[in-house]
């Protein structure tokens, strides 16, 4: 037994000896060359790093199943990016023995500055152990077969390979050092690792970046780090040069922000912490203080486009915090220089005044609309709104004395308009964030002050706040701030889609090329929001990106009123003498007649006696210049003037009830009026403006009830009063009411059409559509003639009209939900099929900019659709509306509006 014993413990003395020798050779080998961590390896030169989980993951399922991604795909940068990744990770899957090391390694993609201002990518990955070299050596070299390039050079204590990859112009550089792998398609960013490395002091050795570390989430699709002070460098190197200023000043923002990453198929979000270094020469750190709601978009526009928002509890401590920042960046001398003179030149203490009555909000709002439409808003809010009312009326008293500013006094509704023209006011109480912005003009809402660049802009805002017109109940700011918090220090919000030209003008031209060529597809991401909030010793950061190819649009400037119950019949436009503005005079289904302003704020109200049967007709009744609005109800006739008054001896009871609309005609446009209306004794009457029977009409009768309304055509020098009965018999009478044109055959007009004077052929002085959906010829001895243009039933619309500008009349059918339109020759010029089928005869109408366009309301959901000339919709909004509309300019300017009832609301849709 005892050889058995020697030789078994001779065998352990073996395995232990060679088993130390291993493992004592590992460690001195880990000594001598030891395993990095990736942090140990990214440059100082970085902006951002982003740690993956699981990249290869991540990256499939972006292309996969992410409309973000996909748009983002069009620009030929993150197309080049996304090519690169998918090219490595189609050849790492080839090898079995390092296709895994990602998902199982930890591995950093940074974006570094180079010393030349471009900007680049590094990647760096952790490797199981430092052996790994020969075989990625190996397969890297070895993915080009014959035609592989390697070139080698030493940098410090590292072999850094230059290779070329299969579909790539740019030769790949990388090294395999101390456990790590690190490549980039620019050497100067291996190289800048490699002394990283070799520095011994990693990036994480920075205390800040440690702390927002130790925050990062594990279950996400990666975490993101940003430093700004090389942001800044980013920045710079991505916009033109006239946002350089601004790009430098990021880098005293904060000093490190880490955040989590969540894509989710329409939505990203990146959620964490910033963090400062504690010293007064970073911006945010003024902030400290506790995060207050966001309240301010209740005040503004809905059409806002970006909106910075600060929320503080004390801003007197913010104003002391803000000096010791301007000490510590050196310009607290100038601003106090500045200040000291501003004091003098408008005999106040300018500081004193405003905080003494500063809230918890100061928010910068812009409007962008397009060049020399754009309006600026700055909206402070009080603590005590009279005390601020008095705070600036005593400063602009100060200022008229001292002879620094001219009196301004601009009443609107129940708001007046100061103006306080004091120089970088704002960049002086809040900083550089209110930088290069001018609103000398100022109103009270609520308990807020807001200023404005011109005293149009405070009318537009107090309109749109008049009318709850807001961005907070923009419907589509209010679905997106669902996954805002309500409480901030700063918020930022951007509306991309009204911004991206303003975004465009400040990147560089090569950037800028690309957004401009992609533009379509970029505004279907449509906000950004990036808030901070303090806690504790840090800020909580969150960024919310949206994408929404559905976005709703909101019609820039337009209203909308509620005067009632539900708004019937056609709206119609009035001019206001006083301002030469439009007003709108609309009715509800209670009977209710309203005056509405330029503004959609009712000016008056009054009951009928019954809902009207016509349109509003103006006429001049007392011949005196002043208008009065004329319409007719079942029984009565009505004229109301302009203060909603009845005038006197009206209403006028009718002998009989009207069967249809009163037609309301002027001959000689000398304001003699002749009332034509149908009765249900199956006549036509024809009375005088007082309401008294016209002598000498000789009242045309008709065997059933007419229901369409009486027109009046004037052909060569002959006039003609066109009458339509029920089973639509057309019948042409003189003034007197005689028969002055008797129709040969049986004419079977189509319900939906009207007569109309011929201006294409000499084939009839009179044509319209049949209930066959031919058009008819009517000449001037009764004889009628047929064309065909298509297949359309008796439902049919028809309009004959020029559409295009060509001087020619052409011929619109609309059947159903198909529109068509022939010109001349019979040659469709426009077809189009809407959603819905068409309720009303299509209307054309010219904008203010005298270009033509066509429209159609349909049922269903009750859409106005309108095309231009060549077909195309003249606008992809929503136009809702389910009355008839009306077309003016309301402010009397360059816009075009549209007015209609839409439920028992009245709409002003803005057609820009």
């Amino acid at each position: 037994m005892k050889p058995l014993w020697k030789y078994f413990i001779i065998g352990m003395l073996v395995l232990v000896i060679v088993a130390g020798g291993y493992f004592g050779y590992n460690s001195y080998r880990s000594m001598k060359n030891p395993v990095l961590t990736a942090s140990q390896a990214i440059p100082d030169n970085t902006a951002i790093f982003i740690e993956f989980t699981n990249p290869s993951q991540l990256m499939h399922r972006l292309a996969g199943d992410s409309p973000i991604w996909a748009e983002l795909t069009n620009l030929e940068s993150i197309q080049e990016f996304q090519h690169q990744f998918m090219t490595f990770d189609s050849l790492l899957s080839r090898n079995s023995l390092i296709k895994n090391i990602p998902a199982l390694h930890r591995s950093v993609l940074c974006i570094c500055n180079n010393d030349t201002g471009s900007v680049g990518t590094l990647y760096i990955s952790e490797l199981p152990s430092t052996a790994y070299g020969p075989t990625i050596r190996s397969f890297i070299t070895g993915v080009n077969g014959e035609k592989s390039i390697v070139m080698q050079k030493k940098f410090m204590k590292a072999e850094i390979l230059m290779v070329n990859i299969p579909g790539f112009r740019k030769f790949f550089n990388y090294t395999v050092y101390k456990g790590l792998f690190i490549g980039s398609f620019d050497e100067a960013f291996v190289r800048k690792s490699v002394e990283q490395i070799e520095s011994g002091k990693p990036l994480n050795s920075d205390e800040n970046l440690k702390k927002i570390e130790i925050t990062a989430g594990k279950n996400v699709d990666a975490n993101i780090y940003l430093n700004f002070p090389e942001f800044a460098n980013l920045a710079k190197a991505l916009t033109g040069t006239n946002s350089h200023k601004l790009a430098d000043k990021l880098a005293g923002f904060s000093r490190w922000t880490g955040t989590d990453l969540i894509v989710k198929p329409e939505e990203l979000f990146l959620n964490g912490y910033t963090v400062c270094s504690g010293s007064d020469d970073q911006w945010l750190d003024l902030l400290s203080q506790e995060p207050q709601s966001i309240l301010i978009p209740e005040i503004l526009p809905s059409e806002v486009s970006i909106l910075v928002h600060l929320g503080l509890e004390d801003f007197k401590q913010y104003g002391s915090a803000l000096k010791k920042y301007r000490r510590a960046n050196g310009s607290l001398e100038s601003v106090e220089k500045q200040m000291s003179g501003l004091n003098k030149s408008w005999k106040t203490d300018i500081e004193g005044e405003f905080y003494s009555w500063f809230g918890h909000e100061a928010a910068r709002a812009d409007v962008l609309k397009g060049p020399g439409e754009n309006r600026n808003y700055i909206v402070i809010h009080a603590s005590d709104i009279v005390k601020a009312n008095e705070s600036l009326l005593r400063v602009c008293n100060n200022a008229l004395l001292a002879g620094s500013e001219k009196a301004f006094h601009q009443q609107y509704e129940d708001y007046v308009i100061k103006k306080l023209d004091i120089p970088q006011l704002f960049q002086l109480l809040f900083g550089d964030i209110f930088e290069d912005v001018n609103c000398p003009y100022f109103t009270t809402i609520r308990d807020y002050v807001v200023f404005a660049d011109s005293p149009d802009a405070l009318v537009q805002l107090i309109s749109s706040f008049y009318m709850q017109k807001t961005l907070a109940e923009n419907m589509n700011y209010k679905a997106f701030s669902n996954n805002i918090s309500e409480k901030s220090n700063v918020f930022l919000y951007c509306n991309l889609r009204n911004s991206l030209s303003k975004i465009t003008q400040n990147l560089n031209s090569g950037i800028a090329g690309e957004v401009s060529i992609n533009q379509a597809a970029l505004r279907n991401f449509e906000a950004l929001a990036i808030q901070f909030s303090h806690v504790s010793d840090m800020f909580y950061t969150s960024m919310y990106l949206k994408y929404n190819p559905a976005y709703q649009e909101i019609i820039p400037a337009g209203w909308e009123t509620q005067p009632g119950n539900k708004i019937i019949g056609t709206p119609f436009l009035t001019r206001n003498p006083e301002d030469r503005k439009l007003n709108i005079i609309v009715f509800d289904s209670s009977n209710y007649m309203y005056r509405l302003d330029h503004t959609g704020k009712i000016m008056w109200k009054i009951p009928l006696i019954e809902a009207p049967v016509s349109r509003v007709n103006e006429v001049n009744y007392y011949k005196d210049g002043r208008k009065q609005y004329f319409f007719n109800t079942e029984n009565y006739f009505v004229i109301i003037d302009e203060s909603g008054n009845n005038v006197e001896g009206y209403p006028v009871r009718l002998p009989a009830s009207a069967t249809n609309e009163v037609a309301v005609l002027d001959y000689e446009n000398n304001n003699d009026y002749r009332l034509l209306i149908a009765l249900t004794d199956n006549k036509i009457h024809n009375f005088d403006i007082h309401g008294k029977p016209v002598e000498g009409w000789n009242k045309v009768k008709s065997g059933i009830k007419v229901n369409q309304k009486i027109e009046y055509l004037v052909s060569g020098n002959k006039n003609y009063i066109v009458i339509t009965d029920g089973n639509n018999n057309v019948t042409f009478v003189n003034r007197k009411g005689e028969e002055i044109l008797a129709v040969k055959k049986k004419l079977n007009k189509a319900k939906n059409s009207e007569i109309y004077i011929n201006q294409t052929n000499d084939k009839g002085i009179f044509l319209t559509t049949n209930s066959e959906g031919q058009l008819v010829y009517i000449t001037d001895k009764g004889k009628t003639g047929t064309t065909k243009f298509g297949d359309f039933s008796e439902n049919h619309f028809f309009l004959y009209s020029d559409i295009n500008g060509d001087q020619s009349m052409d011929f619109i059918f609309v059947d159903g939900n198909k529109l068509t339109v022939y010109d001349r020759f019979k040659k469709i010029i426009l077809e189009f099929e809407l959603q819905d089928n068409a309720m009303s005869n299509p209307v054309v109408f010219k904008n203010i900019r005298n270009e033509i366009f066509l429209s159609v309301v349909t049922t269903g959901e009750k859409k106005i659709s309108v095309f231009n000339k060549d077909g195309r919709m003249f606008t992809s909004l929503a136009i809702n509306g389910n009355t008839p509309f009306v077309i003016g300019s309301l402010n009397n300017d360059d816009k075009t509006n549209l007015v209609t009832g839409y439920g028992n609301k009245v709409i002003n849709y803005v057609l820009e």
